[in-house]
């Protein structure tokens, strides 16, 4: 039998979520600037006193929404990097960014309201700004790893070159998300060509 504590654990983590959904729906069909949070509770069906225990304003509750994508998307950036020459490299390389836009576009409606939100959002905005970073680092890693296994030019930059090759990736799935006839294949044939032929060695 559930005592008092675990009632009311369950109680509000029901709520929290039902707050989340609510905000999907009143997010999607509004867009971020037009979205309040008197919408999403009245959705909600829950108390203003109520809603505002879980999410201070609408930015904490899209950073709480954002939050359950970058799950799967930081799983790509934990793939595992250890080719052995510069076609394995390659090879996952093209990987990993087949795999980055996938999760984007199979998320569209969250991504085009983050990129909205970006833009008018502050906290929104340095959440961004640390899911970048996140990548980054992980790029930067990989990097070395090919540099110290002498499979990538030494002399560059790991640093900086992860820096271009982020910011490259995530323009190209904000350009997929806002031209349906973009050339998926061979946009990713191309910047994973010049990215190869620039860093690694023959």
């Amino acid at each position: 039998m559930k005592n008092r504590r675990q009632i009311k654990q369950e109680r509000a983590h029901e709520t929290r979520n039902t707050l989340i959904e609510a905000g999907k729906k009143v997010f999607f069909e509004q867009g971020f600037q037009k979205s309040t949070m008197k919408q999403i509770v009245k959705e909600a069906g829950v108390g203003h006193g109520t809603a505002y225990v879980y999410f201070s304003n609408k930015d904490a509750l899209l950073i709480e929404i954002i939050d359950t994508l970058l799950e799967k998307m930081y799983s790509i950036a934990k793939l595992s990097f250890v080719p052995k020459s510069k076609t394995e490299a390659k090879e996952q390389i093209t990987y990993q960014v087949k795999s980055f836009l996938q999760q984007g576009i199979e998320n569209e409606k969250l991504m085009r309201l983050v990129l909205e939100a970006i833009g008018v959002s502050a906290e929104i905005q340095q959440k961004w700004s640390l899911v970048q970073q996140h990548f980054i680092d992980h790029i930067e890693k990989d990097i070395l790893y090919v540099q110290n296994n002498n499979i990538a030019k030494p002399h560059l930059n790991a640093k900086d070159i992860a820096h271009m090759w982020y910011h490259i990736n995530e323009n190209l799935l904000w350009r997929c998300l806002q031209d349906p006839d973009i050339a998926i294949e061979q946009n990713i044939e191309l910047i994973v060509h010049f990215y190869i032929e620039g860093l690694y060695t023959d």
